[in-house]
Parts: C-alpha cells; structure tokens; sequence
C-alpha cells in the first residue's frame, strides 16, 4: 500500500516565463515543467492543473503528459479554449507503464476532468482511469472520467477524441451535465476503448448531437452508448464483448432522432449461455427514433441451443415511437425483437437480407414487423412478408 505525497507546487517562475515568451516561442507545453511527477506516488492535481491554465491563458495551443502515472485527486478543468492535449499513447484495456495514465484517487463519484464552453479540443494517447487499482484503501471510483458542459452563452462542440482509453468509473463520457443544457455535440471519437464502466458514452443534454465513432472496444460494460437525450449518432466499427447492452435510446425526436451502427459486434465470452447480451432498447421519450444497423454480427450463438428462452431479455426491445431497420445482419435465438407500441406511436422493426427465425419476433399491440430476403438458417430461405405483420 502505497503513500501518496503531497501535492507539488508549480514553478511559478516556469509559468511566468512561458506566459512571457508568448505561444509563438514555446509551441508545446510539458507537463513535467509544471512540476507533474507521474510517478504513481505524487499526487499531481495541482501541476496538471497549473499547466492546463498556462495553456489556456495563452490561448491554446499543446500540452503533452509524459507516460507515467498521474494521480488526480480533484477536477481538472478547461475552460473556453482550444487545445491539443496529447499523451505518450494509450494501452487499450490494459495497464502499461510507458502510456499516459491519469488516475482519480479523489473522492467516490468525482469528475477527473470537466470541459466547458470548448471548441477544438483534441485528446489523444491516453488512459482515463477511475480508480487506482493498487491502492487498497480507496473504497470508491470516479463517477464521470469527461464531462463536456455548455458555458453561457457557449457551447461545447468540434472536438476530437482519438486512441484513447476509459476504464472502472460509473461513465466514461459524458455529454451534457442536464437535459436543459444547451450544445454539447459535434465530436469525433477514433479508436476509443471502454471498460468496467456503468456507460461508456452518456448523453444527458437534449442539443447532444453530431457524434461519430471509428472504432470502439468495449469490455465489461452495463451500457456501452447510453443516449438518454439527444441523437444522431454514427458509429462504425464497434466490438462490445460482455456488455450488458450495446445501446440505450431514451432521447429521440423530431430534429435530434436518427441513429445508426454500421458493421457492429456483440459477444459474451460463454458464446451467450446463458448470459446473452441485448443489442439495443429503444424507448423514445419523445417518441421518435429511427435507428438503422448494417451489418450486425450477433456472435452469441451457442443461445440458440438454449433449451427456455422465456427469461431472456430480447435483443432489440422496442417501445413506442421505435423504427427500426436491420440488414446485412446474423441473429441468433429465438427471442430478438420485442415490439411494444401505442395507437399514437407504433413500434416497427424491418429485417432485410439477414438471417434471423421469423418465431423470435413479439409483436404487442400497435406494432408491426416486416422480413424481407432473410434466412432462418445459414441455407433456409425464409418468405419474404410483404404486408406489416402484428396483431
């Protein structure tokens, strides 16, 4: 058990003559000149801080964090600035000593860092954690390892996410501190991995939109896309291995209600028996939501050979104002979608060109589901329903 020194006080002299030269003289800040350690013992809030304010008093620019292992015990916070925060690289789902980690060892549900009123940040090569897994005596973990939160008058949007990694907090990202809150969107995210965590990406705030993922690695998750508001969302590449749930809409609407998952996996490490995955639960507050997956791979095959599906939970469990559209897809079991519409607001799923058993569709009242050039088996033709079928 380790102990954690004191906070090491910036140089102020190293601050003043970096503010003095201006951004022109020194392009990229370093961390370790504010005093940041990473030595796994020192707690480094105060220097990672104090660089972070250097950069922003100039108005942006980079700031690079050596590999090593950077204990936060408080929020680090940006505000109004663009800026290029780059690491020695990030580890995936593992641990490694020679990337960027930044550690919460602050207090249980804390915030490592929270973002407001920014546009043009980029983060890149590094490992978000929200607990030092050596430190016996730290009972809880961080609540949100990035907040992004609108400003007055500002909102938070055009910013990157790239090789970055998030693990063993409640939420990995989150969009939007309220559902009120105005612009927290438009925001790129390549190669992310998500880990232990309660939900990858959350969005709160109902002007969350504009979101594209390039390649997402999620391990041991409740929920990987938890979008409770907003919408409009693309993502390519996705792996999600013992999730509990691929995706959660409860956002939706008229402006804010398009999703879509190209080329998708969801996995379970006993091949789904019996701890079967969902894939998605689409309940719209706002009832409407149009969600679309292409080329889906369900790898949860040995469910099939459940003997009682009964008290599995559905792949896709669609309530009112649901339309959904897969293709291209492979579904196993026989309990995939379950429809639950209202008069105002039906409940629709289309399956085109995809093996899926026309039995492990339910169908309530109000809504309906089409097959169209599927298979129920790798080489039986199902036919192909031309009409709605529902009750």
């Amino acid at each position: 058990m380790r102990n954690v020194r004191a906070p090491v006080a910036p140089c102020l002299l190293c601050i003043a003559c970096w503010l003095l030269a201006g951004p022109s003289a020194a392009k990229v800040l370093n961390a370790r000149d504010f005093g940041a350690k990473g030595d796994a013992v020192t707690d480094d809030t105060a220097a990672l801080q104090a660089a972070l304010d250097a950069a922003c008093a100039a108005g942006g620019g980079e700031l690079f964090i050596p590999a090593g292992e950077y204990l936060v015990s408080r929020t680090l916070r940006i505000e109004r600035t663009a800026l290029l925060l780059r690491g020695a690289g990030s580890s995936g789902y593992v641990y490694s000593p020679n990337t960027t980690n930044l550690v919460w060892i602050g207090e249980d549900g804390g915030t490592l860092m929270e973002t407001r009123g920014c546009s043009g940040l980029v983060f890149s090569g590094m490992n978000w954690i929200g607990k030092d897994w050596d430190r016996q005596e730290q009972k809880g973990r961080a609540g949100i390892l990035f907040l992004a939160r609108s400003a007055e008058e500002a909102g938070h949007t055009l910013n990157c996410f790239r090789d970055m990694s998030f693990r063993q907090a409640d939420v990995g990202i989150q969009m939007g501190g309220q559902t009120n809150e105005p612009t927290c969107s438009d925001c790129l995210f390549e190669n992310i991995t998500f880990r232990l965590l309660d939900a990858g990406f959350r969005v709160l705030n109902d002007q969350g939109v504009n979101y594209q993922f390039n390649f997402v690695f999620a391990l041991d998750c409740k929920c990987v896309f938890d979008l409770q508001s907003g919408g409009n969302i693309l993502v390519s590449n996705a792996q999600c291995t013992n999730c509990d749930l691929m995706a959660n809409i409860g956002g939706g609407g008229y402006c804010v209600g398009t999703y879509h998952f190209d080329n998708c996996r969801v996995e379970s490490s006993t091949g789904g028996k019996p701890d079967r995955r969902q894939v998605l639960r689409c309940h719209p507050r706002n009832l409407v939501a149009l969600v679309r997956f292409t080329g889906l791979n369900d790898c949860q095959w040995a469910s099939d050979a459940l003997p009682d599906q009964s008290g599995l939970a559905p792949l896709f469990d669609l309530g009112p104002g649901a339309s959904v559209v897969v293709q291209g897809s492979i579904l196993f079991g026989r309990r995939v979608a379950q429809l639950t519409g209202v008069e105002a607001a039906p409940a629709s799923i289309i399956f085109r060109e995809s093996l899926v058993r026309p039995d492990s569709i339910q169908a309530g009242p109000h809504s309906y589901y089409k097959l169209v050039d599927c298979f129920e088996g790798f080489s039986t033709p199902t036919a192909s329903v031309q009409q709605w079928a529902g009750p």
